[in-house]
């Protein structure tokens, strides 16, 4: 008689072995691919926010530049002062609004005093130095340029931006 055999009731050793082999095979490039695609985004973030940065204190400072009737520039680590009057309200209210670097930090710190209020407020971040960012005031216009830096996983991003605003009056 021959022996009749079991029914096999699960994997043998060796089809195991080959399945997690097969597994491995595909797993390894896939690994790859995932981490190629969560680091560049981080890469890209930080050239995105470098960018941002940058295009906000030009923003922030031609706004001020635009509204000033006076602009005095000063000695580092200060940038310059920005005044005007706000005839908008009911009263009119004088600004003055002045630019720093705070070296400490690496920041452009900007410090309104509105109707005998002071605020201090952080403009930019990505400040590697007092030279990434200038206010030039000649001619018939305000200058204002600055260059971010950002460093990621693998690069460090520069992005530099300017922009030329019109004086109102000329200034003292």
């Amino acid at each position: 008689m021959i022996p009749h055999s079991r029914p096999q009731n699960g994997a043998s050793l060796i089809e195991t072995s080959i399945t997690l082999l097969i597994i491995a095979i595909i797993t390894v490039p896939l690994v790859g691919i995932a981490t190629q695609l969560i680091t560049l985004p981080i890469g890209w973030q930080a050239n995105i926010t470098a960018m941002h940065e940058a295009r906000h204190a030009i923003r922030t400072v031609s706004e001020d530049a635009m509204r000033s009737h006076v602009f005095y520039i000063s000695e580092p680590p200060h940038y310059g002062t920005f005044e005007w009057t706000d005839y908008t309200l009911t009263v009119p209210r004088d600004h003055t609004v002045q630019y720093f670097y705070d070296e400490a930090t690496r920041t452009l710190k900007r410090l309104e005093n509105s109707h005998g209020g002071d605020t201090l407020t952080s403009v930019f971040t990505n400040l590697e130095s007092y030279a990434d960012f200038t206010i030039d005031n000649s001619l018939n216009a305000i200058t204002v340029s600055v260059t971010s830096t950002a460093d990621s996983l693998r690069d460090v991003y520069t992005y530099s931006q300017t922009m030329r605003v019109a004086k109102r009056v000329s200034t003292p």
